[in-house]
Order: structure tokens, then C-alpha cells, then sequence
């Protein structure tokens, strides 16, 4: 899925600082829905 290509990227970085930078352009693809996109994102940042 899309969503583990951007955790793997997410652990390779600070906080997954890129990541989140993404997800407030709203550029995170495969997302249902917002609410989604963040629990991926506080996922990577828990990893």
C-alpha cells in the first residue's frame, strides 16, 4: 500500500518532519480521508 511506502520514508527522518509537512499541503495519496492520514502519521511518529 502507499501508506507503508510513506511510513518507511517517515522513519527515515526526524520526526517524520517531511511527512507531516505533506499531509498539511494535503499531498498524502491513498488517504480515505484526512482523519486516516493523521493516524498514519502519528503512527510513524510512535515508530
Amino acid at each position: 500500500m502507499v501508506f507503508k511506502e510513506y511510513i518507511l520514508q517517515a522513519r527515515s527522518l526526524l520526526k517524520g518532519t517531511e511527512l507531516q509537512q505533506d499531509i498539511e499541503r494535503g499531498n498524502i495519496e491513498g488517504a480515505d480521508s484526512l482523519y486516516d492520514t493523521y493516524d498514519v502519521c502519528n503512527l510513524c511518529q510512535s515508530l
